[in-house]
């Protein structure tokens, strides 16, 4: 059994909310470090083991030292922080560059960087939304820094464990396992069943237009004679019994139909049904509906419908349109009883919005504590690549491996948000089942370091 590591951490002073939440972040899950911290110097210079010096002067001839940059101590939320991004000549990205005369062994707030980059700081600042009301990528400090693709904060654990061992002469401090998880947002069940005015209107036009084949086709499967395009379930679980890997998940917008929700009708039969043989052998998640932003109760009924259909509690979601404003998005969600949410992705571009790919604990700057909610991270949705981007299927591949091989050098979850649509070549999507197939499930490629 390995041993773990113990990390004593020097400060001057109490150990705020948010540095504690940042050491157990990168000492404790990324590098897999239990930590101390104390202001005592006697009880630090006395310690055997590691030493972190997150203080403005160095204490020890054998110490890691980082200078705090004020971050940490602070309870406010400013828009006048010194945000200055780059990368230092060894090309690791930094954040809160150092200014002091003597030199610390990092030469910026490693610690700061990271609880920015997690607690999404800049998200509660003043900024201009999408047409959808959301923070978009371009917006991010990480895309303006060109980070967007690296997860950084795993970069910056790495970069603080290669101090530590050097310093200590210890082996190498491990990884997170890097792994794939397959997730389907279930948005529109069906291509022509249960469609209501929408379908009709579709189905007139098809007929006005002379588009008699796809008239004959809309009318069967949506009778029930034929398969349906979107109906790829049976697909899906075919594919799955060929992997290895956690157990997708399955989220189900469970909403009256809305211009941005045109779903089924929640209390359809047809819908509670494939709900429930989904939850036979995955995870199922309720997917909030555009509306249920909104304080007016909608967010409850929908979890309520699919706890009804389901026959047991809903604990995990992500949000229709990756619809997320902090923190009011992630509190209601705590409220409703959800424990984990798969919402943290930019809809406008791939990457790392919160500079991880692990699961973490939400921190609510606003009230300056952690919280329950478990979060993780979606590397890449595929109307992002599509419809965003603008990517075809053989460019979307290339894009999909660069993500990959970021993961695979520093550890953590891959997480696809796909459609059960997408699988069908209806509407431009021709040759996208191709690339799941084989870059998104494909082989995994996984390193024998510490799984979190």
């Amino acid at each position: 059994m390995t041993k773990v590591m113990e990390v004593m951490v020097f400060v001057h002073g109490a150990v705020s909310g948010r540095l504690a939440y940042t050491l157990d972040l990168v000492l404790g899950r990324l590098l897999g470090c239990s930590w101390k911290a104390t202001s005592r110097l006697d009880e630090y210079l006395s310690f055997p083991y590691i030493r972190l010096n997150y203080s403005h002067q160095r204490h020890a001839e054998r110490e890691v030292w980082l200078r705090p940059q004020g971050l940490l101590d602070e309870k406010n939320i400013r828009s006048d922080l010194p945000l200055h991004a780059g990368r230092n000549p060894v090309g690791l990205p930094y954040l809160f560059k150092d200014k002091g005369n003597t030199g610390p062994d990092i030469d910026f707030d490693l610690l700061a960087a990271g609880f920015f980059m997690a607690s999404r700081y800049e998200e509660y600042l003043p900024f201009e939304a999408d047409g959808y009301g959301r923070f978009p990528a371009a917006a991010s400090l990480a895309a303006r820094a060109q980070w967007l693709h690296e997860p950084v904060v795993q970069q910056w654990a790495d970069w603080l464990g290669r101090c530590m061992a050097k310093v200590f002469a210890l082996p190498p401090f491990p990884t997170p396992v890097f792994q794939r998880l397959l997730t389907y947002d279930i948005d529109i069940p069906w291509a022509y069943a249960l469609r209501g005015w929408r379908g009709w209107a579709r189905a007139s036009a098809d007929l006005l237009g002379g588009k008699w084949a796809l008239s004959r086709q809309r009318l069967a499967a949506a009778l029930g004679r034929e398969p349906d395009p979107y109906d790829t379930f049976n697909y899906l679980d075919a594919l799955h019994q060929r992997l290895s890997g956690p157990q997708p998940a399955y989220f189900m917008l469970m909403a009256p139909r809305g211009p941005f929700d045109p779903g089924a009708p929640p209390t359809h039969p047809r819908l509670k049904r494939l709900a429930a043989r989904l939850a036979q052998r995955y995870a199922v998640g309720i997917h909030p509906s555009y509306r249920s932003n909104e304080p007016t109760g909608q967010l409850e009924r929908e979890i309520r419908y699919l706890t009804q259909a389901l026959e047991r509690p809903i604990t995990i979601s992500r949000q229709h349109f990756l619809k997320l404003r902090f923190p009011h998005t992630y509190r209601r969600l705590l409220e409703a009883g959800i424990r984990e949410d798969y919402s943290l992705a930019f809809a406008d571009a791939p990457g790392f919005r919160a500079g991880l790919a692990i699961p973490f604990l939400w921190y609510d700057l606003e009230r300056d504590h952690t919280t329950e909610l478990l979060l993780i991270p979606t590397t890449f949705m595929d109307v992002t690549l599509r419809d965003y981007l603008k990517l075809g299927p053989e460019a979307a591949a290339a894009q999909i491996r660069s993500l990959r091989a970021g993961l695979q050098k520093y550890g953590g979850w891959q997480v696809s948000l796909w459609h059960n649509s997408s699988f069908s070549p209806l509407h431009g999507w021709a040759g996208w089942r191709e690339v799941y197939e084989q870059e998104v499930a494909g082989p995994v490629y996984s390193s024998p370091t510490q799984d979190l």
